[in-house]
């Protein structure tokens, strides 16, 4: 059949948005498979340099707006070029009755399009310079409490992403999968508008061991050299078993050490694993009503009561935020889109704070071995004297 639409991908989208709104599926898979996908790709892939010469043109014309225009232009055609591509292998599945078109996707093709959109963020970032400040959250937590899989959806990546299409390692296991401190510059669960610096940090088990002091000088060291600033520092716990156990007091207390009292004003707590199907959410409400909120007030108000924030500081916020949750529920979908939304309305009102002079804090074994340490070189230094002062008299 002839396609009526060319290869011009705005008209595309908005004939194809036409009939999805009419829900005549149908019609428009046969109107997607009559498209010369080629041509779209070619049209909305718009090649970085091109891209750089477009907003460059725009800035010295009409200035910031103008680049900023062009940007969201380029970012759109890349959009629903995607969004076409995606519909049309839904529908194919829908037909077909199964699922492969979509996974294979998924699986091999969905991280293209986020290159593309960082590709496009780097070019905004060289050309504007110090103009855009991305906020930048650190993540700590013990391990198991899903960290890494809660900073794979927040870059618009699946969960169980990992290092290999540039995600954040994950392990169904309680061993901990993150081994260093990870820095991603990443747009905002996908949105290309929203760009976010994530910290993934190895998790923090038993404050009494040297593994700890080990990650506390690597994370150190990386906000040393690789990030000036911080907006947020996120507590991950797994929600259904949240206690201010000894592990959680010893980060705190070694956050507090190493950025001053000061820093209460930008913390927050996650709870994670926390199904928000009307199912689960009804099972909890039974035990204790209005579970969730009575949960995150309480256990905010304990690690207040523990630690007494100076006069004047900002209450923790927390928030749930169900990094595996069910695509199929719309409970969860709302649940998640409402979390993703204050959270970044409150990382968005916080202010900045350097990390230039952050200090490595020792943790209690790493400490006590120290100290332990040079009592033994004194009693040797002593011994040693005492020796000499010996081989006089004698």
């Amino acid at each position: 059949m002839d396609n009526p639409l060319g290869s011009d991908i705005e008209t595309a989208f908005n004939h194809i948005e036409k009939i999805v709104k009419k829900k005549d599926w149908n019609s428009a898979y046969r109107t997607l498979e009559g498209y010369d996908f080629s041509m779209l790709y070619i049209q909305s892939n718009i090649p970085a340099e091109r891209a750089r010469k477009l907003i460059m043109a725009e800035l010295a014309v009409k200035d910031k707006k103008g680049a900023l225009k062009t940007y969201l232009y380029i970012l759109g055609i890349r959009q629903k070029y995607e969004a076409l591509k995606q519909m049309k292998l839904f529908l194919k599945d829908l037909q077909e009755h199964r699922t492969s078109n979509m996974e294979d996707y998924l699986k091999f093709d969905a991280r293209s399009i986020l290159s593309d959109l960082e590709e496009y963020w780097g070019i905004m970032k060289d050309v504007f310079r110090d103009k855009f400040k991305v906020p930048a959250v650190l993540l700590v937590g013990k391990t198991g409490t899903g960290k890494s899989s809660l900073c794979n959806i927040m870059a618009g990546l699946p969960p169980d992403s990992d290092d290999r299409i540039d995600g954040f390692a994950t392990s169904i296991e309680t061993e901990a999968c993150t081994v260093t401190t990870t820095v991603k510059e990443c747009c905002y669960f996908g949105d290309p508008r929203r760009v976010i610096k994530l910290i993934d940090t190895p998790g923090f088990d038993d404050p009494s061991k040297n593994h700890d002091a080990t990650i506390i000088a690597d994370f150190v060291k990386i906000l040393n050299e690789e990030v000036t600033e911080l907006n947020l520092i996120i507590f991950t716990l797994n929600g259904q078993s949240p206690r201010l156990e000894g592990s959680l007091k010893a980060m705190i207390t070694i956050i507090q050490k190493m950025f001053s009292v000061k820093v209460w004003n930008n913390l927050a707590v996650v709870f994670t694993k926390m199904p928000m199907d009307k199912k689960n959410v009804k099972r909890r409400n039974k035990r204790q009503p209005d579970h969730d909120t009575y949960t995150g007030d309480g256990f905010v108000k304990r690690i207040e009561k523990e630690f007494m924030p100076p006069e004047g500081s900002k209450r923790l916020k927390y928030f749930y935020i169900d990094a595996h949750f069910n695509d199929d529920s719309k409970k969860e979908i709302i649940a998640l889109e409402e979390s993703k939304e204050q959270f970044w309305e409150i990382l968005s009102q916080k202010e900045s704070f350097k990390t230039n002079l952050v200090q490595e804090v020792l943790t209690e074994y790493d400490s006590l071995k120290k100290n332990l340490e040079m009592k033994e070189y004194q009693i040797a230094e002593r011994d040693r004297i005492i020796q000499e002062y010996a081989k006089k008299e004698t």
